[in-house]
């Protein structure tokens, strides 16, 4: 590969990943003026999206190990965000559903964040914007084709 090629690299990773710790950054910002944690919304909208989970489906979505979903699922019922329910069919299997105040703090969350975006999108053109999109579809499709082939 060229030397183009490689400082071209160097440099989209670098910027890929400043652009990420500012967006994290900014992100932070919005769940702390909603009193949660990125930790705390992820789960929420997981759980949004797999209504009736157990607390194992929960940690494997979300990549983490038993004991630290518990502790994260304790924290989000005792926040309100989620309540257990005990399964129809089995009582000794706990489901996990969010409450309207968890659902409530993360569209306030998502808001926040869209709006934020909003005021930074606004300073870039409209073709700047949708070939943005394009590449970044481009890249998740290749990367998750990658991820399914290793």
């Amino acid at each position: 590969m060229s030397d183009d090629f490689n400082q071209d690299l160097d440099e989209l990773i670098s910027l890929m990943m400043r652009m990420r710790r500012l967006f994290m950054q900014q992100s932070e910002l919005s769940f702390e003026e909603h009193s949660t944690t990125i930790l705390q919304f992820a789960a929420v909208d997981f759980l949004g999206g797999h209504p009736k989970s157990m607390v194992s489906e929960l940690a494997s979505g979300m990549r983490m190990s038993m004991s630290s979903a518990t502790q994260l699922v304790e924290r989000l019922v005792n926040a309100g965000f989620v309540r257990r329910l005990e399964d129809e069919r089995d009582r000794r299997i706990i489901r996990l559903v969010t409450t309207d105040k968890g659902i409530g703090e993360l569209n306030a969350v998502q808001l926040d964040i869209r709006e934020k975006m909003k005021r930074v999108l606004s300073k870039i053109s409209a073709d700047d914007i949708k070939a943005f999109i394009r590449i970044q579809k481009t890249l998740l499709e290749t990367l998750q084709s990658e991820a399914t082939q290793s």
